[in-house]
């Protein structure tokens, strides 16, 4: 609300000459940003004009920049949109791709990045296009400036005004290595003072144009919180795959069977998740079409650079033999098809592993308290970092039958939603305004990838919030428990 009222005021006022606007933002909220500017236009001035890039076809995309750029007003684009357009991929033209490259870096008179940790990457291309962007006005609104080191935080300030801490060298060694070295549990007394000092430093440097909001703002507006951390013993077939895989890839104090020791922590990170989560995942996993390189999954995995609105549709070949559409986005294809040459665990599961719930602990609580959700009129949601472990848990809800309805059983689109990167923008703000609906009391959850549903999104009608697992970055499950906590 606070950027499109300083939008209003400042390109309705005639003496500066602000014509254009441009939003990039996650596919989850463009539809949600156009609602807004409709809601909280002020009714004395002139509604600006909102144009979405999405919202026509390709080959009438430079029709659009050009009308914008000719006739003002407010332009709403996806990351993944803008970088490809401004890099010139995907347009089969030449002479468009240029025409379309050039509207995108030389129009705005206003740049506003929304969730903009999206640019936490200094070498990621979305960081390399919006730096492009020939613009003296820039705005960066995000959650989580920081999440795993200072190198973040500085490449959005570089990014709002480039060049202000200097290099990335200069600002490494002036405060990142300080802060960091005054923070281990050996840290001496000098280096906890060194970072204080530093740190202040850093905060009145930057306190000129940083805006800085934490939760205290809104705590008082807020219910109530209850975080409950439930440990789920891992069932009999899990602790045997568990310990296979342990002796298979050399983990045991005893002799492996065959150690393949050419994968990476992350990798295996991720084969036991799937056991974790549950023993079938790894059938439905090999099944899944396509492969990927090890190595670029896991460069993926760890640095973060594309986001939520990179789509791809996949189909899995279930064990039993039947197929099932499994939408997924590039980065979780990647993860779930790492490590797959070694099928260690073939002669521990059988053809029907996957569908017995009671193999996996989490999957039996999961489900009973969904069960609870939906006979207390409970509205909850279901966050995986695995789009197979959505897949899985959809499998066992349509079969899940409704208490005291015989015969009558969960069905997709009435008793649950899913969220995912293959979702089309416009079906994400009408199911979050469905499941939002208080006259709609027949969804009881939604199933959401963590990936693509935890920035932006408003579903204030849950109560309830289900990390089936846990992110390696903890900021995206903070990110997820915040669609609803807000």
């Amino acid at each position: 609300m606070q950027v499109i009222t300083f939008l209003y005021v400042v390109m309705r006022c005639a003496q500066l000459g602000l014509r254009t606007a441009l939003i990039v933002t996650p596919v989850n909220v463009l539809h949600n940003w156009k609602k807004e500017f409709t809601k909280w236009q002020p009714a004395e001035l002139k509604p600006l004009r909102v144009y979405m890039l999405e919202d026509v076809p390709r080959l009438k995309r430079l029709y659009l920049l050009n009308k914008w750029r000719a006739k003002g007003g407010v332009l709403l684009i996806g990351y993944s949109s803008f970088r490809n357009l401004s890099l010139g991929r995907h347009v089969k033209e030449k002479d468009t791709a240029d025409e379309i490259s050039n509207a995108l870096q030389c129009g705005p008179d206003i740049l506003v990045c929304d969730e903009a940790h999206m640019i936490k990457n200094r070498k990621a291309d979305t960081t390399h296009a919006l730096k492009q962007v020939k613009t003296q006005r820039r705005i960066a609104l995000t959650g989580s400036p920081l999440q795993n080191n200072l190198m973040e935080y500085y490449c959005m300030v570089d990014f709002v005004r480039e060049g202000f801490l200097g290099s990335s060298h200069e600002f490494r060694n002036r405060f990142q290595n300080p802060i960091e070295n005054g923070q281990h549990t050996n840290s001496t007394s000098d280096d906890v003072k060194i970072m204080n000092q530093r740190s202040h430093i850093l905060y009145e440097q930057l306190k000129g144009f940083v805006q800085r909001m934490d939760m205290n703002v809104v705590k008082n507006d807020l219910p109530p919180k209850k975080v409950f951390v439930i440990t789920v013993k891992l069932s009999q077939l899990q602790r045997k795959l568990y310990r296979r895989f342990l002796d298979v890839h050399g983990f045991s104090s005893g002799t492996s069977e065959k150690p393949y020791q050419h994968g990476g922590f992350f990798a295996k990170y991720q084969k036991l998740a799937q056991i974790w989560n549950h023993p079938g995942l790894l059938q439905m996993a090999k099944e899944q079409r396509g492969s990927l390189r090890r190595e670029d999954a896991v460069e993926n995995f760890l640095t973060d650079e594309s986001s939520s609105d990179d789509n791809h549709n996949i189909e899995i070949q279930l064990p039993n033999g039947g197929k099932q559409k499994s939408r997924t986005d590039q980065r979780s294809k990647k993860i779930d098809f790492l490590n797959e040459e070694s099928n260690w665990w073939e002669n521990l599961l059988d053809d029907n592993t996957f569908k017995e719930a009671d193999y996996s602990g989490k999957m039996v609580l999961l489900l009973d308290i969904l069960a609870t959700c939906y006979e207390l009129g409970d509205k909850a949601l279901v966050f995986s970092q695995n789009l197979t472990t959505l897949d899985l848990v959809e499998f066992y809800l349509s079969k899940m039958q409704i208490k005291g309805k015989e015969g009558k059983y969960w069905k997709q689109g009435k008793d649950w939603y899913r969220l995912d990167g293959s979702t089309p923008s416009s079906e994400r703000q009408n199911l979050v305004e469905r499941f939002n609906d208080p006259a709609n009391t027949k969804v009881k959850c939604t199933l959401i990838s963590t990936r693509a549903g935890s920035l932006g999104i408003n579903l204030h009608a849950a109560n309830r919030v289900v990390l089936l697992d846990g992110s390696w970055n903890p900021t995206h499950d903070l990110q997820a428990i915040y669609r609803v906590w807000r």
